[in-house]
């Protein structure tokens, strides 16, 4: 199947976690609330996306560019850090709807309470889900030494790749923190695709190594909006991007990073 039409802008959606609203209390320390996401609306979200003959593609599927005269409406839906709920709720729903997404594995956190296990990661991808990389350790790979990075990147790459038998073709830089040098790496360890946090759509004229994402909330007429490319919300959301950017730049990453966990009251997730 070929995804992308000439200047076709695709929406590529970040999740995190997908939750029952009763269990949001125990997982507040781990995960801001402002990227869990219920079920309840997970379900409703991809309900919306079937009724409006949306095709869900995974990210290695946007580079497929053979063809690419298709009218058909495109949407790409990735999952950061390896929770469990991604299994129980995200992929039963995915399933049910005929759609698949791209999930990022941190494979320091396999296995820890509340996170993915090798068997539900495996299942996944027999069932055509795409799995990536999401690091190591979910380090700040813009900060980290050049050595550092590879080695998270590398590792994560093989561990993962000797668990599910299938080539790791895309990673996704934890905390969205990455550089020149960061992606120049990413290339020489092998990936074809690295997913920041920079809102934006992705293009298929544009950089294809770079794909930029939407954050998803608890809101859906934002979601609706967004797919329609409602210029409100748009310039909303990108004008909110560039404030993070700057207070990132003015303090620096590392101070942004620290003031985050703080604000929010988050444990590292290696720490549960």
């Amino acid at each position: 199947m070929n995804y992308c039409a000439p200047k076709m802008k695709i929406p590529v959606f970040a999740y995190h976690e997908i939750a029952r609203r009763e269990d949001y209390q125990q997982l507040l320390e781990y995960v801001n609330k402002k990227y869990l996401v219920t079920d309840q609306l997970f379900d409703a979200q991809l309900r919306h996306l079937a009724d409006n003959n949306y095709i869900t593609a995974t990210i290695s599927d946007l580079l497929n560019k053979n063809n690419s005269k298709s009218k058909n409406r495109f949407v790409a839906l990735t999952f950061d850090d390896g929770h469990a709920g991604n299994y129980i709720f995200a992929f039963p729903i995915l399933k049910k709807y005929g759609m698949k997404a791209t999930f990022y594995i941190t494979t320091d956190l396999i296995n820890l309470p509340r996170m993915l296990t090798w068997e539900q990661i495996r299942e996944m991808s027999k069932e055509g889900m795409e799995i990536g990389s999401h690091s190591c350790a979910h380090k700040l790979l813009g900060l980290e030494s050049e050595s550092r990075v590879r080695e998270e990147l590398e590792q994560s790459k093989i561990i993962i790749e000797s668990n599910i038998g299938q080539e790791i073709k895309s990673v996704s830089y934890p905390n969205g923190s990455f550089n020149a040098r960061v992606n120049k790496i990413a290339l020489e360890c092998g990936y074809s695709t690295a997913c920041i946090s920079n809102f934006s759509f992705w293009n298929n004229n544009g950089n294809g190594f770079v794909i930029p994402r939407i954050i998803v909330d608890e809101n859906f007429e934002v979601f609706s909006k967004i797919l329609n490319h409602d210029p409100t919300v748009l310039l909303k959301k990108r004008a909110i991007d560039i404030i993070k950017t700057s207070i990132k730049t003015v303090a620096g990453e590392r101070v942004y990073y620290n003031f985050y966990m703080k604000l929010f009251n988050l444990k590292e997730m290696s720490e549960q």
